[in-house]
């Protein structure tokens, strides 16, 4: 599951800062390539994401 927005900060090229809030479908893309920048691999997200949910129906 993927967030519905998220607030990002950059740099261009010529390195000046910008911020920026990506919602819907740039977002998601935008999270789907910042896991891939993080080396996580879908077998991960997997294993993490069923570990998350076996925590909250212990709790």
């Amino acid at each position: 599951m993927r967030h519905d927005w998220v607030d990002v900060s950059f740099q261009d090229l010529n390195s000046l800062e910008h911020h920026q809030t990506l919602t819907g479908f740039i977002a998601r893309i935008f999270q789907h390539e910042y896991v891939h920048l993080q080396g996580i691999t879908l077998i991960e997200r997997g294993a993490m994401q069923a570990s998350n949910s076996l925590n909250e129906v212990i709790r």
